[in-house]
């Protein structure tokens, strides 16, 4: 899993499922794979400018993988919705009612 990384993949659910398949690929060979262990691995797989980011996720998600992929999807989302917002109205164009 250490090539892996997050800015490799077009959305965090196709990063996930990859992780999946290899996490259960390598519990079919008898590896026990650990919450700790995917939370060093997706939180290392952060870009090197978002270190601010990776404190961030480190300290204020819990210790659970799940979680973190939760969050990272809402992010993703909200993400999505500002794009899409500036898309439809680009700044400057007209001013809001």
């Amino acid at each position: 899993m250490d090539v892996l990384c997050l800015q490799g993949f077009k959305t965090i659910i196709v990063y996930k499922c990859v992780v999946y398949r290899i996490t259960s690929q390598l519990e079919l060979c008898g590896e026990k794979v650990i919450d700790e262990d995917m939370l060093a691995k997706i939180i290392s797989a952060f870009h090197a400018s978002d270190v601010f980011l990776q404190q961030q996720y480190q300290e204020n998600v819990s210790k659970k993988y799940s979680n973190l992929i939760s969050c990272l999807l809402l992010v993703e989302q909200n993400n999505e919705l500002l794009v899409t917002n500036r898309e439809a109205r680009p700044i400057g164009i007209a001013q809001l009612p």
